[in-house]
């Protein structure tokens, strides 16, 4: 991995997580923004490493690959952020008294 490489993979992580954590308010599911960085910049370190280049070559850096893998594993990150609604309780159900006149059987049989 040549030093352009390295500086296009550092600045691409930099984008899409300010990007997807600052304008889209995702973190994923560790809500940290390092993290999120941290896995973006590994990820498309590895696409770097192990991936043919392709698509149009911008200073000896092919970005298309990068960029759609960036935006994959974004988009990844953000569908396992977890949801910060606050659930409701269940409803409290009285309980009736129940005469033993009252009272029904099921059917045997």
């Amino acid at each position: 991995m040549a030093l352009i490489e390295i500086i296009a993979v550092a600045a691409l992580s930099l984008i899409l997580t300010a990007i997807f954590v600052f304008a889209l308010g995702t973190k994923g599911p560790w809500r940290s923004t390092w993290s999120f960085l941290l896995v973006v910049l590994i990820a498309l370190s590895a696409d770097c490493i192990w991936a043919p280049p392709a698509g149009p070559v911008w200073y000896g850096v092919a970005w298309i690959d990068l960029l759609l893998t960036g935006l994959f594993v974004c988009i990844i990150l953000s569908a396992m952020t977890p949801s910060t609604e606050q659930r409701r309780p269940p409803p409290e159900y009285e309980l009736k008294e129940v005469s033993h006149d009252e009272e029904t059987f099921p059917p045997i049989g």
